[in-house]
C-alpha cells in the first residue's frame, strides 16, 4: 500500500505551528455545542495538549515549533521574516514559500 509506505518514512524536518485554543474561531460553535458534551474551547485545549505530548515524543526527525500565538506571519512581514529565519536556522533554505 502506498499510504502505508508514506507513513513509515520520516520527514526531513517537522514544522509545527502551535497555538492556544483562544486563537481558534468557530462560526458554528453553537451548533457543535448542542451535539457534544464538551465545549469547543475545551476540545481545542485537549487537542493542543495531545499535540504537545506527541511532539515531545517525536524522534524521527528534527522538530521546529513555531509559536503561533506570538506571531502573525500571515499579516505581518516582520513576523513572517522571523518564521523564515527560524526555519533557515534549522536547515531549510529559501524558497520556503512560493
Amino acid at each position: 500500500m502506498r499510504r502505508e509506505r508514506f507513513w513509515k518514512k520520516a520527514c526531513a524536518i517537522l514544522v509545527c505551528c502551535l497555538v492556544s485554543a483562544a486563537c481558534f474561531r468557530a462560526p458554528r460553535e453553537r451548533e457543535i455545542l448542542v451535539s457534544t458534551a464538551i465545549s469547543l474551547k475545551d476540545a481545542f485545549e485537549e487537542l493542543g495538549e495531545l499535540y504537545e505530548r506527541w511532539i515531545e515524543d517525536y524522534s524521527l526527525s528534527p522538530v521546529v515549533v513555531v509559536p503561533g500565538d506570538d506571531l502573525d506571519f500571515v499579516n505581518s512581514e516582520a513576523d513572517l521574516k522571523r518564521v523564515l529565519d527560524l526555519l533557515e536556522r534549522h536547515g531549510l533554505t529559501a524558497p520556503v514559500v512560493g
